[in-house]
């Protein structure tokens, strides 16, 4: 979304898409449904589900070109190649039985979101609905931190003093958070009357959520979000906007040094990696398969590793992007 962008007025079809979208956002929220439901699943189907009968429905409009599409093709086609030489195929589909976002469906969800964005205009409406799941996030985490719960019998507490999602892991909820916040600081920069007012309660939500899930990669890249968004709407000349998008990038680097734990974590971060560059070079072409990360780690384990978590460790992922990608879908897919 350039400078000169407006938000363009609300349409079924991107308010559909919103909707859906927020309702997959909400789906990591453990006060909103039961765990045992695989309700993320659910929310990235319907997802899915509701771009295909918008494509469908209104197909003879859609500005689609091949430009639009081949980037997710390529990265779809890649993961089908890496499923089809996996070591555990139905791992590689699927993902593991309690990280599903670990499969290759996690893959053609990314493909339908950046097939919607390129072909759905950003409603203002939509931005509205993404802002209030965020919130309701925030709310959850506070509820969660707090100990008092929202909804009866639908609750999952703390783990290790941060705020957590469905999934169980607090890093699901600060990474939602993160992409959500550029989306309430638009509404706050752009709004009208009441609306800064809203959206400003909205972005403290989610900020609150943000800090209590401690997680340090959320940190920064909520705040390189946040900045992004504040550069946008103050405009990209302006000396004022380089001073506070410097100072949020400053503020989200020294949050997330200020809440490292002390060396063990960071001792076990690294071992994860030096594991994870160890499959990547044993499958250098299509990596491990898709999701296949957890079954072949054990393989690759050294001694350091085997010291700080012993000889049986479930680790869903590398704890790293670019290992993780080579990892499990070798040099095509990085």
């Amino acid at each position: 979304m350039g400078r000169d962008s407006k938000l363009i007025a609300p349409s079924a079809s991107s308010v559909l898409l919103a909707g859906s979208l927020a309702a997959a956002m909400l789906f990591v929220c453990p006060a909103l449904v039961d765990p045992y439901t695989l309700a993320q699943s659910a929310g990235a189907a319907l997802f899915i589900a509701l771009l295909w009968l918008w494509i469908y429905v209104d197909y003879e409009s859609l500005p689609l070109s091949v430009s639009h599409a081949l980037p997710s093709l390529l990265i779809l086609a890649a993961m089908i190649a890496s499923a089809l030489t996996s070591a555990d195929r139905a791992v590689a589909w699927l993902g593991p039985s309690h990280l599903h976002a670990y499969g290759l469906a996690a893959a053609i969800v990314f493909g339908a979101v950046h097939l919607a964005t390129h072909v759905v205009g950003v409603a203002r409406s939509s931005v509205w609905i993404v802002s209030a799941a965020g919130a309701v996030l925030g709310i959850s985490a506070f509820a969660q931190w707090s100990g008092a719960g929202v909804l009866p019998g639908f609750w999952a507490p703390l783990v290790d003093g941060r705020a957590t999602s469905l999934l169980g892991s607090p890093v699901s909820l600060g990474a939602v958070l993160a992409v959500a916040i550029p989306f309430a600081a638009v509404l706050v920069g752009t709004g009208r009357g009441w609306q800064p007012l809203l959206a400003s309660g909205f972005l403290f939500l989610m900020l609150v959520g943000l800090f209590l899930s401690r997680s340090r990669g959320a940190w920064v890249s909520g705040a390189v979000g946040l900045g992004v968004a504040l550069f946008w709407i103050l405009g990209r000349g302006s000396r004022r906007s380089l001073l506070i998008v410097s100072a949020i990038a400053i503020l989200g680097m020294s949050s997330a040094i200020f809440l490292r734990r002390a060396g063990s974590s960071d001792a076990s971060r690294v071992a994860v990696w030096r594991s994870g560059l160890r499959i990547a070079i044993a499958h250098p072409i299509l990596g491990s398969g898709p999701g296949a990360f957890e079954n072949t780690l054990g393989q690759f384990t050294d001694e350091r590793f085997i010291a700080l978590h012993g000889r049986i460790h479930t680790q869903g992922h590398a704890h790293n992007g670019p290992i993780n990608a080579a990892a499990t879908g070798g040099l095509v897919l990085v």
